[in-house]
């Protein structure tokens, strides 16, 4: 994501948009850096066998190089964007959950491995008799927060950093590197702990992720998934005052073909933010556009700030 990079939401939160605008301006004096440091799409199906024995046989070949190369070659033959990358067995009873990982291009790619997977299926049921109770058995993790996501991620994980400085911190957010970074503490991580909170370590990001992915033709609600955001601001100890943010987030599932994408006004908002060949840019995007609602919004609530501006920005004069 470079500073220059428009950001389109669609949302009828007034003061969302404002804050969202307001941290934009504060990272645009820092060196914001994004990357996608893992993509893959996964589908889970759940499968019955006759006993735990045929369940635990049918595990112990699935850890063999030679099934990962049948999965890749069924997967292949469903598409010409979608590759297998990998494959993980979880056995309950007699009750087998495949979780199948696959690269889809600059897709989203829940269709294109679901495809696959039933391909990969199909060729399993030659060697094993087992009963599909589910294509999609919830392990995938698909549309809820999970551990498996947060651990493993799903469609893009991305993390970005920023070194905002001491005169931005001040001038447009209206606070302190040392104060935000207190409260950002408290609240994302400590408080985030107290709650039991699934990887939402963050102070709002799902609020962005689904302006953005309605704007942009995505399925708002992997929003779901984009709650699961961890981030962190430091004072950057040397005296400057700067504030240091990151944002990292494991499982952002965009793509700008298919699905939404084809939309006019979804496609030409993709193609005036500069993401319209590329779902790698396009969840930069996202999780650059998080980070300053994120301390915009810190910086809101460090100051006390928030009902105001709610009041001022949402509500009929």
């Amino acid at each position: 994501m470079t500073l220059d990079t428009p950001v389109l939401c669609a949302t009828t939160e007034g003061g969302l948009i404002a804050s969202l605008s307001r941290g934009c301006k504060a990272l645009k004096s820092s060196n914001l850096t994004t990357a996608v440091t893992k993509s893959g799409m996964s589908r889970s199906p759940c499968l019955d066998f006759n006993s735990l024995k045929d369940a635990v046989r049918f595990a112990s070949y699935a850890d063999t190089d030679a099934c990962g190369q049948m999965m890749r070659d069924a997967f292949s033959t469903t598409s010409r964007f979608g590759l297998y990358k990998s494959h993980e067995c979880t056995v309950v009873g007699t009750v087998v959950y495949l979780r199948v990982v696959a690269e889809c291009g600059e897709a989203m790619g829940m269709n294109m491995v679901s495809k696959g997977v039933q391909a990969i299926l199909a060729k399993l049921r030659e060697r094993f008799d087992f009963d599909v109770i589910t294509l999609s058995g919830n392990n995938c993790t698909d549309k809820k927060s999970s551990a498996t996501n947060l651990i493993h991620g799903r469609g893009r994980s991305v993390t970005a950093t920023a070194r905002i400085p001491e005169a931005v911190v001040k001038s447009v957010l209206k606070s302190s590197a040392q104060r935000m970074a207190r409260c950002c503490f408290l609240k994302c991580q400590v408080g985030s702990g107290v709650s039991g909170s699934m990887g939402g370590m963050n102070a709002h990001s799902a609020n962005i992720v689904s302006g953005v992915f309605i704007a942009t033709g995505q399925d708002p609600a992997h929003a779901v998934e984009g709650s699961m955001c961890t981030t962190v601001m430091e004072e950057i100890r040397d005296g400057s005052g700067d504030l240091s943010v990151s944002v990292t987030m494991p499982a952002v599932c965009v793509g700008v073909v298919g699905g939404g994408t084809n939309l006019k006004a979804q496609r030409r908002c993709l193609e005036v933010m500069g993401c319209g060949e590329s779902a790698d840019k396009l969840a930069s995007v996202v999780c650059g556009a998080v980070m300053a609602g994120e301390v915009s919004l810190i910086a809101a609530l460090t100051e006390g700030h928030l009902v105001n501006a709610h009041m001022n920005l949402n509500r009929k004069k």
